[in-house]
């Protein structure tokens, strides 16, 4: 997540990554490792870096060092 992935986020407008801090502060298990959050301007922005060889190369880097991997698409929702 570090790599070149990191620089090659495609249109995404903002590029977010939280990592876990092992021994934390928190006494609750950790549900995950890392979340990596991109954000783009549009669907058809989302789906061109989904096809690209960007989105491509940070598949294949996680390939067995990850347990698994979801997408999730959203719209911001704001809360008044």
């Amino acid at each position: 997540m570090r790599g070149p992935y990191a620089a090659e986020t495609g249109a995404a407008s903002r590029h977010d990554l939280f990592v876990a801090i092992p021994g934390g502060s928190d006494p609750l298990p950790q549900a995950c490792d890392a979340v990596d959050i991109l954000w783009f301007p549009d669907e058809v922005a989302m789906g061109e870096f989904l096809d690209s060889e960007a989105w491509d190369r940070a598949t294949w880097e996680l390939t067995g060092r990850a347990f698994g991997i979801a997408r999730v698409a959203a719209r911001p929702f704001p809360v008044v």
